[in-house]
């Protein structure tokens, strides 16, 4: 992803801080576990037995434990995208009481030159629609065509062109 021009940031799981003998993300996610701050679906039981299948080392690694479950990918990965994102949740908290909505409609304010250019754009397409449509009637006029419109190939060509006059 980063050769494509994401922001990217690689983030070990199982390292443990040296300091505290922690693992840091794993400690996020068990205190996320336990305050209920998190919500899974119902039918995730291979991170459920993986999650169930975990322990803490003597060396205060993360592991999973010989006679359960062999795999703590799905862990692994809930643990490192919660964890990181954690990381950034005062950039993208929103005060209580305020709806998300709210938060939502900052991120889309538009200037008057962009609703103006929409306005425009979304009228060519209504336009296009029209001249597209009386182009299959004329298929069907058995012959009267453009005459029986009153609609010259010069006002086709206009319309296409965008010029309209009224």
């Amino acid at each position: 992803m980063g050769s494509h021009g994401f922001k990217t940031q690689f983030l070990s799981v199982d390292r443990v801080d040296p300091k505290t003998k922690v693992c840091l993300p794993y400690a996020y996610l068990k205190s996320t576990i336990y305050e209920r701050h998190m919500v899974l679906y119902k039918q995730c039981d291979q991170l459920t037995d993986e999650l169930i299948g975990l322990e803490r080392m003597s060396s205060g690694k993360i592991d999973h434990t010989s006679d359960g479950i062999n795999s703590k990918d799905q862990a692994d990965a809930v643990c490192g995208a919660l964890y990181l994102a954690s990381q950034f949740a005062e950039q993208f908290a929103y005060d209580y009481g305020e709806s998300l909505n709210a938060a939502l409609e900052v991120n889309t304010t538009y200037s008057e030159n962009y609703k103006r250019r929409q306005m425009i754009t979304d009228f060519e397409q209504e336009l296009t629609k029209a001249y597209t449509g009386m182009q299959e009637e004329d298929k069907e006029d058995n012959g009267f065509g453009d005459a029986a419109h009153g609609i010259t190939q010069q006002d086709y060509q206009d319309i296409i062109d965008g010029i309209i006059i009224i």
